[in-house]
């Protein structure tokens, strides 16, 4: 789910030094080592980023599931080359990604990439409710659609916006969970948020182990510190009513996944 704290994961693994990814120089020209030289010699901003045009070249208007039936020739020579391209540039070893819609393109990916690793964190859903709501607020208001378009998104517009954005986590984060259990254990983890966020540099090479990696561990004290867990900001949002319904949407899937009533 977005608001997961991936962003902040996806920064920190991207230091590593076998990593390369998308960044805001390479978005723009993702398949071009010559014209990504040229667009960074005036935009120098190596940042990482999600860079949703790439990913949503195969994306399709109902919602953001893939199948390995839309993995066609075209397309997956298309992300092979962006790949490619993008381990050139950086002159490392490995690719890695941060798009939380991917999480509903798990078999897609897998018919594009046989040897993709799937990394699934996973926050409190009453924290991403929260989050999401801001966000919401932000781009039209709390009754406007945000984030990752599960099957049957359009049908949660009708809500009440908590209830909505719960439904939203309940079965996108089903769905990924379900999805993962065909690569489990090999190719396919899940991590806490909190966890993240108690002990970053044990997550860190938790990760980066099951990547077949290990952190320079100068890099990982580094990388370590300054992260701030931002999980109890919920408590005291919600009124009796939305807590109600949050309970009743999310707790099942809340208590199955460890998290407290």
């Amino acid at each position: 789910m977005p608001r997961s704290g991936t962003t902040i994961l996806y920064e920190k693994l991207a230091r590593h030094p076998d990593f390369a990814c998308l960044t805001m120089n390479t978005r723009k020209y993702p398949r071009s080592v010559l014209l990504t030289r040229i667009y960074g010699a005036f935009r120098r901003d190596p940042r990482p980023t999600e860079a949703p045009r790439v990913w949503s070249r195969a994306a399709g208007e109902e919602d953001d599931t893939l199948t390995a039936a839309d993995a066609t020739p075209s397309i997956r020579k298309y992300y092979r080359d962006v790949v490619l391209t993008q381990m050139r540039i950086a002159r490392r070893p490995r690719f890695l990604a941060k798009y939380p819609r991917n999480g509903l393109r798990m078999k897609f990916l897998d018919a594009v990439f046989p040897d993709a690793l799937f990394i699934h964190l996973i926050r409190d859903c009453r924290a991403v409710v929260r989050s999401i709501l801001e966000k919401r607020e932000r781009h039209g208001g709390r009754d406007s659609y945000w984030g990752i378009r599960p099957p049957g998104w359009r049908e949660l517009d009708a809500k009440d916006p908590v209830e909505a954005i719960a439904l939203q986590y309940v079965i996108s984060v089903s769905l990924i969970r379900e999805a993962g259990a065909a690569f489990r254990p090999a190719r396919y983890t899940e991590l806490k948020y909190e966890d993240f966020c108690s002990d970053p540099r044990r997550v860190l090479s938790e990760v980066a182990s099951f990547c077949g990696l290990e952190w320079p561990p100068a890099l990982l004290e580094r990388l370590g510190a300054g992260i701030r867990r931002g999980n109890d900001k919920w408590q005291g949002s919600f009124t009796a009513g939305e807590m109600a319904k949050l309970n009743r949407v999310a707790g099942p899937l809340l208590s199955s996944l460890g998290y407290d009533s």
